[in-house]
């Protein structure tokens, strides 16, 4: 397959006949129908080839790499005449086409600046057209985006609401907890007195004094 790509860059006869040669005995057989379809006929490899080509250097530079001059203006011709006209109706339809188009090719050697084929009224109403599409489609966008933050800033101000009163209820604590210890320091975490201590009361019950004491 490189090698086939390569073909339109061989410089010498030497390098074509090579390829030929290469191409007609391949085992491939839709690789041997391809090049004798070509082989056969005169200008086909010259078309190709730029090294076998009698068409200007610049020309060939210049003109376009998929496709030839005259085939290009089919479309345009197409698009600016219609399609299955009249010979008369194709010639009336032509005539002003061309007019214009010598028009515009005068303007250019003049000018040498080309016309933009993108620049009429139906190209610039569809290009407006898309443009109104995109600003609508980033206005939901956003519109989508500035709901969620705004979900967001309102879960985050809940937040702050809660611990602006967590932080009330533990100011308020503190200052009960001064006020009720009268501003000393006591230890809270004391153990039990001797007889309040469960093994102590659990003494008394199993003594006989206790269960003879009236209840």
């Amino acid at each position: 397959m490189d090698r086939i790509r390569l073909f339109r860059f061989l410089t010498t006869q030497e390098e074509m006949n090579e390829f030929t040669a290469w191409a007609s005995s391949h085992p491939e057989k839709k690789l041997r129908d391809w090049f004798s379809n070509k082989e056969v006929h005169l200008w086909y490899i010259p078309s190709l080839c730029r090294h076998f080509s009698k068409i200007k250097p610049l020309d060939w530079d210049l003109s376009p790499a998929d496709n030839n001059l005259n085939e290009t203006l089919h479309p345009a011709t197409n698009c600016a005449t219609g399609i299955r006209l009249s010979t008369v109706e194709a010639i009336e339809t032509a005539k002003p086409y061309d007019l214009q188009v010598w028009r515009d090719r005068m303007a250019l050697d003049i000018t040498c600046v080309q016309k933009n084929p993108h620049n009429t009224i139906k190209h610039r109403l569809a290009s407006n057209g898309q443009r109104m599409v995109r600003r609508a489609l980033k206005y939901d966008e956003d519109y989508r985006i500035r709901d969620k933050l705004n979900d967001i800033n309102g879960q985050l101000a809940e937040l702050d609401e809660e611990q602006r009163v967590i932080a009330a209820k533990k100011k308020a604590l503190r200052e009960e907890k001064k006020q009720t210890s009268g501003g000393k320091k006591w230890k809270t975490k004391v153990a039990a007195p001797p007889c309040l201590r469960p093994e102590t009361l659990w003494r008394r019950k199993m003594s006989p004094l206790w269960s003879a004491a009236p209840r």
